[in-house]
């Protein structure tokens, strides 16, 4: 999606002083920072729901979502740092004070997933240009729609990280186990955007920027997420993928309940930590 870029908005984050140096950032906030730890989330599900119901991934396949979702990450980053006037998130204030870099990365990021695309299987391509179409209808939402046209884009980027981690399962499988696999990773997705929106609220708020979660808090009571847990747990007996979905769900449960005694930086941080309870699965030996 091509949007007009405000040259002297431009001009001004790359004058501006920020207390951003690379020294002031704790080690662990670099994924975050750098737009890494939304990629590594999407080839870990993507390789849990493949692996969980024995789909054979492509190599390309691999490479171009870890690619994709990395350029959409950093452009929405890169639009909302060009609306705020003054950036109070970590993330922002680091896409402020490295536009002209993030913009040159993007560029040649962009012309590297392009060229792997020949590479895709008809199937594969035919889903992926309808994933870009609904990323594309997802910018277009939240950054240009009128607020009336606006939904929730927590439940759209748990929808399209679904569809994206599990394009090549949906397009070689079918069954109950599958869907219901795909709505589960969703809401998990989801709900993980859900907590950070909330847990974000006085910055969203004064940086202009306050989402649908935020405006009813109330919706949200994540204390029934305990049955669902159990549910995901027994159904691990039949396929791996609800054993990792089941975990990172009990995950966030205890990052909520401890919330309050974590900086909100590092829990932004941890939240999509969890989400990589796959791999820790398989390092573990629990996850074949």
């Amino acid at each position: 999606m091509c949007y007009s870029i405000d040259i002297v908005k431009l001009g001004r984050f790359k004058s501006r002083s920020l207390a951003l140096a690379r020294g002031d950032l704790p080690w662990w906030a670099y994924l975050h920072v750098l737009s890494l730890d939304a990629p590594l989330v999407a080839l870990c599900w993507q390789w849990a729901l493949a692996h969980g119901f024995a789909v054979k991934l492509s190599s390309i396949s691999q490479w171009l979502l870890g690619l994709v979702v990395w350029l959409i990450y950093v452009a929405d980053r890169l639009y909302d740092g060009l609306q705020i006037r003054q950036a109070l998130t970590l993330r922002h204030r680091f896409y402020q004070n490295y536009a002209m870099w993030f913009i040159g990365l993007w560029l040649a990021i962009f012309v590297l997933a392009c060229a792997l695309l020949p590479y895709l299987s008809p199937a594969e391509l035919g889903g992926g240009i309808a994933l870009a179409v609904l990323c594309i209808f997802y910018l277009w939402q939240v950054h240009r729609a009128k607020p009336f046209l606006k939904l929730a884009k927590e439940w759209q980027v748990g929808l399209m990280f679904s569809l994206g981690s599990g394009l090549s399962l949906w397009l070689h499988q079918q069954g109950v186990l599958v869907y219901l696999s795909l709505v589960c990773f969703a809401l998990l997705c989801s709900s993980n955007c859900i907590l950070i929106s909330l847990w974000e609220a006085q910055e969203d708020l004064k940086q202009g920027q306050l989402a649908w979660p935020q405006h009813h808090p109330k919706n949200y009571p994540y204390g029934h997420a305990l049955p669902y847990i159990g549910l995901l747990s027994c159904l691990s007996l039949i396929q791996k993928p609800f054993l990792a979905l089941s975990l990172s769900l009990a995950n966030l449960a205890l990052i909520l309940l401890d919330s309050s005694k974590l900086d909100k930086s590092l829990k932004r941080v941890l939240v999509d930590m969890v989400l990589l309870t796959p791999w820790l699965l398989f390092i573990l030996g629990l996850f074949f």
